[in-house]
């Protein structure tokens, strides 16, 4: 039997998805995209891990400082600058990176600091007269696809 609980929509929602998690073996998103069950369990113990760290852990430094001296105790590079993402690039700075190729005047090095990227990764993504490269277009028809 199965427990109803009381509580914030969200927190039921998080609730259901972490049963079907564990009875199913995998959770179904309303896009339609599946997420493996311990891939859901791992992201839930992060955000717990997370949520309930003392704040005496941090010993007067910022949770940023922490963080940076765990991935350089690790020996492995820091993850997007903290932000955590995955992808450097985004549907939205593709199309900026579009725009500001398409002008004859756009500094590549001063586009690619502002992008928080490498000349490699804008090149890979957009062409050098605003056109999209292969990477572009598959971002783009992922992230806009249901």
């Amino acid at each position: 039997m199965l427990l109803r609980r009381a509580g914030p929509e969200s927190l039921i929602a998080l609730d259901r998805l972490t049963l079907q998690a564990v009875t199913e073996g995998k959770i179904s998103l309303e896009d339609g995209r599946e997420i493996h069950a311990a891939i859901w369990i791992r992201a839930l113990r992060c955000l717990i891990d997370e949520l309930i760290r003392p704040r005496y852990a941090l010993d007067g430094r910022s949770a940023k400082e922490v963080i940076a001296k765990a991935w350089r105790l690790a020996m492995r590079p820091l993850h997007d600058d903290l932000n955590m993402s995955p992808f450097k690039m985004t549907p939205a700075k593709v199309r900026l990176a579009q725009a500001a190729m398409g002008k004859p005047k756009t500094n590549v090095a001063d586009l690619c600091a502002e992008l928080g990227i490498t000349r490699q990764t804008l090149y890979r993504f957009v062409g050098p007269k605003g056109e999209l490269g292969a990477d572009g277009e598959r971002l783009l028809k992922r992230r806009t696809r249901k």
